[in-house]
C-alpha cells in the first residue's frame, strides 16, 4: 500500500501537485515518516491493520485522502471503502475539505514546450506527469521501479515512455533504476530455467484456499515449456515474458506475496528477465575487442593506463579515449596479446 509516509522520493506528490491545487496547511506542513508515527495509536491511521494512511493531522488527512484516490486500483472494493470512511469521519470531524480530482486543477500553469510528458493508466485512471528536467525524470523513474502497488502492465508502459525519453532528460539515471526500466518495459529475453523457478516459487507458496491459483501457475510451467521447445529452445522472448511477468505480479498481489520480497524473492519481472537492451547497450559502448581474440572495457584501459603503456613501449601517442580504442583495436595479434596481458596484471594488482 503506498501512502504519503511511504513516498519517499514525493514523486506521487509532485504527480498530485499537477492534479489538484495543494492547500496551504498541506504544503506548509512537515511530512510525517515511519519513525515518527511508531508511537501512533491505531486510531490514527484510515487503515490501522497496516498502519497506513494516517488521519492524525489535517495534512495527513488531506494527503491520505489523496493517495487513497492513487491506491484504489490496488485495494479491494471492500478495503478501498473501509480507508475511504475512515478518511472523511477524520475529514468531517476535523473541517478538511478533501481534494476532488474529478474537477479541473484551478489557475494551472501552462506546461513549457520542451517538458516531456509520461503518462500513467491505472484501470482507466490516466494522469500525465510533465518532465522538464533530469532530477524530474529521475523522481519519475525511482517512482515507477519502487511502486510495485501499480500493475505490472501499468509499469511496463510508463517504463517504456521514461526509456524513450531525450537522452538529457535521463542522464541522472543511474544504471541499476535503467536496468530495472528496461526489466519492466520487457525489453530483454531470459531463460526457460529463471521463468519456470519464478513460477516454482509461488506455485509452492499456495496453500488452502490458494491452492486454485497454484493450478494456474502449473498451466504457466506448461506453457513456458511448450513455447521454449517449439520456438527458442532454452531462450524465452520479450513477449511470452510480458505476458509471464504479468500474470506473476497478479498472483503476488492477490495473494499479497508483494510484500515479502526479498533479495532471494524478486518480483518476478526481475526473475525472468535476465538480459535487457540496456545491458546489450552498454557492454557495447564499454567494451574494446582485440584481434587476439579477447575483449576488455575501457574501464580496463583506464585502470592499465593503457595509454601511457602505448606511447612507452611503442611510441604512438593518443590525445584521448576514443583515440586510444582505435589504436587498440588496430593492433596486430601479437602486440594485442601483449597488451592484454599488462592490462590483466594491472587489474589484478588493484583489486587485490
Amino acid at each position: 500500500m503506498f501512502d504519503h509516509v511511504s513516498d519517499t522520493n514525493n514523486a506521487t506528490l509532485y504527480q498530485i501537485s499537477q492534479e489538484v491545487n495543494l492547500p496551504e496547511f498541506v504544503k506548509e506542513a512537515s511530512l510525517p515518516d515511519a519513525d515518527s508515527l511508531k508511537d501512533l495509536p491505531p486510531a490514527g491511521f484510515a487503515y490501522p491493520e497496516m498502519r497506513r494512511f494516517p488521519i492524525h493531522t489535517k495534512a495527513d488527512i488531506w494527503l491520505s485522502a489523496a493517495y487513497l484516490h492513487k491506491s484504489a486500483s490496488a485495494l479491494s472494493p471492500c478495503t478501498f471503502q473501509g480507508i475511504q470512511a475512515a478518511v472523511e469521519s477524520a475529514a468531517e470531524l476535523w473541517g478538511v475539505d478533501l481534494p476532488r480530482f474529478d474537477t479541473p486543477k484551478e489557475a494551472s500553469i501552462e506546461e513549457p514546450a520542451s517538458a516531456y510528458s509520461v503518462v500513467f493508466d491505472v484501470g482507466g485512471d490516466t494522469h500525465t506527469t510533465y518532465v522538464s528536467s533530469p532530477e524530474e525524470m529521475t523522481k519519475v523513474a525511482a517512482h515507477i521501479v519502487e511502486n510495485d502497488d501499480y500493475p505490472y502492465m501499468a509499469r511496463q508502459a510508463s517504463a517504456r515512455q521514461v526509456i524513450a525519453a531525450p537522452a538529457a532528460m535521463k542522464g541522472d539515471i543511474t544504471n541499476e533504476v535503467m536496468c530495472s526500466l528496461h526489466k519492466l518495459a520487457g525489453y530483454g529475453v531470459g531463460t526457460l530455467e529463471a521463468a519456470r523457478r519464478a513460477v516454482r516459487q509461488r506455485r509452492n507458496a499456495m496453500q488452502g484456499p490458494l491452492k486454485s491459483v497454484g493450478v494456474e501457475m502449473d498451466e504457466l510451467d506448461g506453457i513456458l515449456k511448450a513455447a521454449a521447445s517449439e520456438e527458442t529452445g532454452n531462450l524465452l522472448g520479450p513477449e511470452l515474458l510480458s505476458k509471464t511477468a504479468a500474470m506473476l505480479d497478479a498472483v503476488d498481489r492477490v495473494t499479497s506475496m508483494c510484500d515479502r520480497y526479498t533479495d532471494t524473492f524478486r518480483p518476478g519481472y526481475e526473475q525472468i528477465f535476465q538480459t535487457t537492451t540496456h545491458d546489450v547497450d552498454s557492454f557495447a559502448k564499454e567494451a574494446v575487442e582485440l584481434r587476439c581474440g579477447e575483449v576488455i572495457s575501457r574501464q580496463d584501459l583506464r585502470v592499465a593506463k593503457a595509454g601511457a603503456w602505448l606511447e612507452r613501449c611503442f611510441g604512438e601517442k593518443t590525445a584521448n579515449e576514443d583515440e586510444l580504442v582505435d589504436a587498440v583495436k588496430a593492433m596486430s595479434s601479437r602486440r594485442s596479446e601483449i597488451l592484454y596481458s599488462h592490462i590483466r596484471s594491472a587489474v589484478d594488482e588493484v583489486s587485490g
